[in-house]
């Protein structure tokens, strides 16, 4: 098993819904779709993987605040 940082180009959307479907704690909150709305396209997510099959995930952004002059 590994742990990673995935950036959004980087995660396996089929495989982080297949996760979110056969989890207990699943809920449409936690969808790929519907994190990426609501983060407007901008996260990351900390993934445990075990060959191609997720195990954990942990979606994340970061709002970098604007710098006023």
């Amino acid at each position: 098993m590994e742990t990673s940082i995935f950036s959004l180009t980087e995660i396996d959307q089929a495989s982080w819904d297949s996760l979110v479907d056969t989890s207990k704690q699943g809920q449409v909150y936690h969808l790929f779709d519907y994190i990426n709305t609501l983060c407007a396209g901008e996260w990351q997510s900390v993934v445990v993987h075990d060959q191609n099959q997720y195990v954990a995930v942990f979606p994340f952004f970061e709002k970098i605040p604007e710098v006023q002059q």
